[in-house]
This record gives structure tokens, C-alpha cells and sequence, in this order.
């Protein structure tokens, strides 16, 4: 399951790195959203998330740690925001994940 996950995250980032107007999607904020697509497990498709974080700030409780995970609606769209603080330096910041076709898919 990680491996899956992993891989998943590897092919968003690659899929989506950007956007068809030019638009670097590096998740650092909603303009620049990462997008998700959901692939048949919305589990999965969630934990691409952090997946992608792992990859930009390492290790969770020994590089930062997670604060919270909000959903915001704009435009018509959903995000997700991944609220984290940097260890030891205490900065946090958020990492937007475009969640709008998932949102679709997910049967609640």
C-alpha cells in the first residue's frame, strides 16, 4: 500500500507539475494547487497527499508535523489545505491539494 501510494503521488507530481496556462502547481497556494485526481480509491487518492508533503519536507514528527486539514470551496472549486509546522524552525505553512474531481467520485 505505500508503494502504491508513493507511486501515486510520483505521477501527480509529474502529471501536474503544470497547469495547461503555465501556472507551476507546487501546492503553495490555491492559485498553484496540486491537482488530485481520484483512481478508484478514495483512500489512496488522499493519501497522495501526504505523500507529496513527505516529499517536499521529509519525514512526519521528525520534519514537521501535521496542525490540521481544512476543505475550502472558491470559485466553484474544492480544496483540500494540509496545515503543517517545520521542525525545529516552527514555521508553518499550508500545502493546497485541488480536490475538485475527487470530490465528484466520493459517494457520501
Amino acid at each position: 500500500m505505500k508503494k502504491l501510494i508513493i507511486f501515486l503521488c510520483i505521477v501527480m507530481v509529474c502529471s501536474y507539475a503544470f497547469s495547461e496556462e503555465g501556472v507551476v502547481r507546487d501546492g503553495s497556494s490555491i492559485e498553484k494547487a496540486m491537482i488530485v485526481e481520484y483512481n478508484g480509491d478514495y483512500q489512496a487518492s488522499i493519501g497522495s497527499e501526504y505523500a507529496y508533503i513527505g516529499t517536499l519536507y521529509g519525514r512526519e514528527y521528525v520534519d514537521y508535523n501535521v496542525l490540521m486539514q481544512s476543505n475550502i470551496l472558491q470559485d466553484s472549486r474544492s480544496y483540500d489545505v494540509i496545515e503543517i509546522e517545520l521542525i525545529p524552525s516552527g514555521e508553518k505553512r499550508g500545502v493546497y491539494f485541488d480536490v475538485t474531481e475527487l470530490m465528484k467520485q466520493w459517494k457520501f
